[in-house]
């Protein structure tokens, strides 16, 4: 009895238990290994497939986008409003050059308008 727990005290591993820690331990860095190397196997076939995307791409001549039928009518109905927008800018700045952009007709409308009375 004595004998053990002075073994025990000085750090000693017995024989089978060190057999254990490293069997133990093998297993663990075989499993290890193996799952390095499965990782490297999918990073080497999504690169793969990644460049293969890209020059399928580059093949089509870039890339594209589709748009929803109600999406080419609000980029339709924008660009007509903005063409309505340029044509109503130039006519109050031609009206702003000749001067009847000023007349007291149209500024009482838009003080109605702005005090909320219209």
């Amino acid at each position: 009895m004595e004998l053990n727990r002075s073994k025990q005290s000085t750090g000693e591993v017995p024989a089978n238990r060190f057999a254990d820690i490293q069997r133990a331990t093998e297993r663990r860095n075989a499993e290890l290994r193996a799952t390095v190397e499965r990782v490297q196997d999918a990073s080497t076939e999504n690169r793969e497939r990644t460049e293969e995307m890209i020059r399928d791409r580059r093949d089509e001549g870039g890339d594209r986008i589709d748009l929803s039928g109600a999406a080419r009518a609000f980029a339709e109905d924008t660009a007509a409003s903005e063409e309505r927008r340029a044509e109503r800018v130039e006519e109050l700045r031609a009206a702003a050059r000749d001067g009847s952009l000023f007349d007291r007709d149209r500024l009482a409308r838009a003080a109605e308008r702005l005090l909320g009375q219209e």
